[in-house]
């Protein structure tokens, strides 16, 4: 995973709930480093934690999913 920020995912969400059934939290997810080649901007971390009621918002504004 940690090489999608090399192909231009700016953004990766993982569910809260998810994390604590399999008994882990957010300090256990790799970090995955975003940048811009051109514009230099630079992102350390696009992983975010996100709870199921955001998760779902953020899930109907868009058409195209990936899930993993």
């Amino acid at each position: 995973f940690r090489t999608l920020g090399d192909y231009g995912v700016r953004h990766m969400y993982v569910d809260k709930a998810s994390l604590e059934a399999r008994g882990l939290t957010a300090d256990d997810l790799i970090a995955v480093a975003w940048e811009d080649w051109e514009t230099e901007e630079e992102v350390e971390n696009i992983v975010e934690v996100m709870e199921a009621d955001a998760m779902s918002d953020l899930l109907d504004q868009h058409d195209v999913v990936f899930s993993f």
